[in-house]
Protein backbone atom coordinates (compact mmCIF):
# COMPACT_ATOMS: atom_id res chain seq x y z
CA UNK A 1 0.00 0.00 0.00
CA UNK A 2 0.95 3.69 -0.72
CA UNK A 3 2.69 5.52 2.59
CA UNK A 4 0.13 8.24 2.15
CA UNK A 5 -2.74 5.74 1.90
CA UNK A 6 -1.89 4.23 4.86
CA UNK A 7 -1.37 7.53 6.57
CA UNK A 8 -4.56 9.20 5.35
CA UNK A 9 -6.40 5.58 6.72
CA UNK A 10 -4.68 5.61 10.20
CA UNK A 11 -5.57 9.44 10.57
CA UNK A 12 -9.29 8.31 9.64
CA UNK A 13 -9.25 5.28 11.95
CA UNK A 14 -8.03 7.62 14.96
CA UNK A 15 -10.76 10.40 14.21
CA UNK A 16 -13.42 7.29 14.18
CA UNK A 17 -11.51 5.83 17.30
CA UNK A 18 -11.78 9.24 18.96
CA UNK A 19 -15.79 9.24 18.39
CA UNK A 20 -16.89 6.09 19.85
CA UNK A 21 -15.02 7.01 23.07
CA UNK A 22 -17.63 9.72 23.62
CA UNK A 23 -19.89 6.87 24.43
CA UNK A 24 -17.81 5.07 27.64
CA UNK A 25 -19.51 5.32 31.09
CA UNK A 26 -16.95 7.76 32.63
CA UNK A 27 -18.11 10.35 29.70
CA UNK A 28 -21.06 11.49 30.70
CA UNK A 29 -21.57 15.36 30.67
CA UNK A 30 -22.78 17.06 33.65
CA UNK A 31 -26.00 17.91 32.24
CA UNK A 32 -26.85 14.27 31.62
CA UNK A 33 -25.98 13.46 35.31
CA UNK A 34 -27.66 12.79 37.94
CA UNK A 35 -27.80 15.25 40.99
CA UNK A 36 -29.82 16.56 44.45
CA UNK A 37 -30.03 20.44 44.36
CA UNK A 38 -28.96 21.42 48.31
CA UNK A 39 -32.25 22.37 49.65
CA UNK A 40 -34.37 20.73 47.66
CA UNK A 41 -36.33 18.36 49.92
CA UNK A 42 -36.74 19.42 53.82
CA UNK A 43 -34.56 17.92 56.40
CA UNK A 44 -35.36 14.61 57.75
CA UNK A 45 -36.43 14.91 61.52
CA UNK A 46 -33.83 13.42 63.93
CA UNK A 47 -34.47 10.27 65.42
CA UNK A 48 -36.35 9.76 68.75
CA UNK A 49 -33.87 9.94 72.07
CA UNK A 50 -31.11 11.88 70.45
CA UNK A 51 -29.78 15.05 71.29
CA UNK A 52 -28.72 17.44 68.36
CA UNK A 53 -24.82 18.81 68.49
CA UNK A 54 -23.36 21.86 67.14
CA UNK A 55 -23.76 25.51 66.23
CA UNK A 56 -27.06 25.27 65.41
CA UNK A 57 -28.53 24.06 68.73
CA UNK A 58 -31.01 27.16 69.91
CA UNK A 59 -29.30 26.96 73.49
CA UNK A 60 -25.78 27.03 72.02
CA UNK A 61 -26.26 30.28 69.92
CA UNK A 62 -24.24 32.97 71.46
CA UNK A 63 -27.07 35.55 70.60
CA UNK A 64 -29.65 33.90 73.09
CA UNK A 65 -30.21 34.57 76.22
CA UNK A 66 -29.17 31.08 77.24
CA UNK A 67 -26.12 31.53 75.73
CA UNK A 68 -25.75 34.80 77.22
CA UNK A 69 -25.63 32.98 80.83
CA UNK A 70 -23.80 29.88 80.09
CA UNK A 71 -21.22 30.37 83.30
CA UNK A 72 -17.91 28.66 83.18
CA UNK A 73 -17.71 25.53 85.19
CA UNK A 74 -14.28 25.57 86.15
CA UNK A 75 -12.83 27.24 88.73
CA UNK A 76 -10.03 29.67 88.23
CA UNK A 77 -7.02 28.70 89.19
CA UNK A 78 -2.90 29.14 88.06
CA UNK A 79 -2.76 25.85 86.47
CA UNK A 80 -6.35 27.09 84.03
CA UNK A 81 -5.15 30.01 83.67
CA UNK A 82 -1.32 28.88 82.36
CA UNK A 83 -3.69 26.29 79.76
CA UNK A 84 -5.62 29.06 78.69
CA UNK A 85 -2.45 31.17 77.65
CA UNK A 86 -1.15 28.17 76.24
CA UNK A 87 -4.33 27.74 73.99
CA UNK A 88 -4.23 31.31 73.61
CA UNK A 89 -0.89 31.24 72.16
CA UNK A 90 -1.12 27.84 69.72
CA UNK A 91 -5.06 28.92 68.26
CA UNK A 92 -5.88 32.55 69.00
CA UNK A 93 -2.32 34.78 68.61
CA UNK A 94 -1.88 34.12 65.09
CA UNK A 95 -5.02 36.58 64.24
CA UNK A 96 -5.52 38.91 67.79
CA UNK A 97 -1.90 39.29 68.46
CA UNK A 98 -0.02 37.98 71.57
CA UNK A 99 -1.53 40.94 73.63
CA UNK A 100 -4.67 40.45 72.27
CA UNK A 101 -4.64 44.16 70.46
CA UNK A 102 -4.87 42.51 66.68
CA UNK A 103 -2.00 43.19 64.16
CA UNK A 104 -0.82 39.80 63.93
CA UNK A 105 1.21 38.41 60.96
CA UNK A 106 -1.60 36.41 59.61
CA UNK A 107 -3.58 39.41 59.27
CA UNK A 108 -1.25 41.64 57.55
CA UNK A 109 -0.82 41.62 54.30
CA UNK A 110 1.89 44.22 54.01
CA UNK A 111 2.62 47.61 55.66
CA UNK A 112 -0.75 49.42 56.18
CA UNK A 113 -2.47 46.37 54.66
CA UNK A 114 -5.07 44.31 56.44
CA UNK A 115 -5.74 40.63 54.31
CA UNK A 116 -9.75 40.77 55.56
CA UNK A 117 -11.99 43.85 55.28
CA UNK A 118 -12.29 44.25 59.06
CA UNK A 119 -9.44 43.29 61.67
CA UNK A 120 -10.26 40.96 64.10
CA UNK A 121 -11.64 42.09 67.62
CA UNK A 122 -9.19 43.69 69.72
CA UNK A 123 -9.42 41.18 72.69
CA UNK A 124 -7.68 43.77 75.01
CA UNK A 125 -7.22 47.69 75.28
CA UNK A 126 -9.95 50.98 75.07
CA UNK A 127 -12.45 49.40 73.27
CA UNK A 128 -11.88 46.01 73.12
CA UNK A 129 -15.28 43.84 72.40
CA UNK A 130 -15.18 41.32 75.43
CA UNK A 131 -15.50 44.09 77.75
CA UNK A 132 -18.92 43.80 76.68
CA UNK A 133 -19.99 40.06 76.07
CA UNK A 134 -20.47 37.68 78.83
CA UNK A 135 -17.92 34.70 79.34
CA UNK A 136 -20.83 32.30 77.63
CA UNK A 137 -20.74 34.77 74.62
CA UNK A 138 -17.19 34.42 74.74
CA UNK A 139 -17.20 30.82 75.16
CA UNK A 140 -19.58 29.88 72.32
CA UNK A 141 -17.96 32.16 70.21
CA UNK A 142 -14.48 30.15 70.73
CA UNK A 143 -16.20 26.92 70.10
CA UNK A 144 -18.91 27.93 67.31
CA UNK A 145 -16.48 30.79 65.59
CA UNK A 146 -18.04 33.67 64.15
CA UNK A 147 -17.83 35.73 60.55
CA UNK A 148 -14.16 35.11 59.12
CA UNK A 149 -13.29 33.11 62.81
CA UNK A 150 -13.53 29.48 62.02
CA UNK A 151 -14.73 27.22 65.78
CA UNK A 152 -12.40 25.60 67.48
CA UNK A 153 -14.47 22.45 68.94
CA UNK A 154 -12.61 20.29 67.33
CA UNK A 155 -9.52 21.31 68.37
CA UNK A 156 -9.96 22.17 71.76
CA UNK A 157 -12.17 20.38 74.65
CA UNK A 158 -14.17 22.40 76.93
CA UNK A 159 -12.00 22.95 79.72
CA UNK A 160 -9.60 23.96 77.21
CA UNK A 161 -11.76 26.58 75.42
CA UNK A 162 -13.42 27.97 79.02
CA UNK A 163 -9.47 28.53 80.03
CA UNK A 164 -9.18 30.54 77.30
CA UNK A 165 -12.11 32.63 78.53
CA UNK A 166 -10.54 32.70 81.83
CA UNK A 167 -7.38 34.22 80.06
CA UNK A 168 -8.74 36.83 77.81
CA UNK A 169 -10.71 38.05 81.37
CA UNK A 170 -6.87 38.76 82.14
CA UNK A 171 -6.06 41.05 79.40
CA UNK A 172 -6.29 44.88 80.08
CA UNK A 173 -9.37 46.32 80.18
CA UNK A 174 -11.29 42.91 79.64
CA UNK A 175 -13.50 43.15 83.02
CA UNK A 176 -17.20 42.22 81.92
CA UNK A 177 -19.82 44.26 83.87
CA UNK A 178 -23.42 42.89 83.16
CA UNK A 179 -25.92 45.55 81.59
CA UNK A 180 -28.49 46.17 84.55
CA UNK A 181 -31.99 44.56 84.38
CA UNK A 182 -34.38 46.43 82.50
CA UNK A 183 -37.08 48.16 84.53
CA UNK A 184 -40.75 47.61 84.02
CA UNK A 185 -42.32 51.00 83.77
CA UNK A 186 -45.77 51.36 85.16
Amino acid sequence: MPRKLTLGLGIAGLALASTTAGAFYWDIDMVDAEFVRAFEAPMRDLPEDTISQGRYVKNYDRMTPQGQTLANPYPQTEASLALGSKMFDIYCETCHGADGKGGAEVVRAGPGINRYPVPPAMLSGPGNSPQMRSDGYLYLTIRNGSSLMKGYDAQMDDHEMWAVVQYIRTLEGTAYTPPAPAEDPE
